[in-house]
């Protein structure tokens, strides 16, 4: 029993992940199988998807009360709804992008961007952000590479 309830934790995540993945672009169902059970699908797999989709709500929803999980059926799949800058992952490709973008016009703006999106892989990992110095000149200086014997 314990095995059985450790496989559909991580179906459920499974779950989560690929929706997250995949916000607001609609996720066919046969992808969704695919993924949950690799090795082979359920009797019913329809109803189990189902099952863990309830199951899903339910333990966020627990997690943050009143914040409903925006997932909506849509044709021959589910799509999961997310508010600009609700995923970590859209925020750090936008702070990344436009880093990029201002690298040789405005390096300070520039080297703030990365620093926002570095602060977001270190409150991910579990760690507080560390403070960055600002950057001197356009951009600091490249350490020489040195050869050891």
């Amino acid at each position: 029993m314990r095995l059985r309830r450790r496989s559909e934790g991580v179906r459920r995540r499974t779950l989560l992940a690929m929706l997250l993945v995949n916000a607001g672009r609609v996720l066919p169902f046969h992808e969704l199988y695919a993924e949950i059970w690799p090795d082979g699908l359920p009797a019913d797999p329809a109803n189990a998807l189902q099952v863990h989709l309830v199951r899903l709500r339910r333990q966020l929803e627990s997690g943050e009360p009143g914040r409903e999980l925006r997932i909506t059926t849509a044709g021959p799949g589910l799509s999961l709804s997310l508010e600009p800058g609700e995923l970590d992952l859209e925020v750090f490709s936008t702070c990344w992008q436009q880093a990029r973008h201002l690298v040789r016009s405005e390096p300070r703006t520039a080297a703030e961007k990365l620093r926002e999106a570095r602060a977001l892989e270190w409150a991910r990992a579990g760690r507080r952000a560390r403070p960055q110095p600002a950057a001197q000149g356009p951009w600091p200086s490249r350490p020489k590479r040195t050869v050891s014997r």
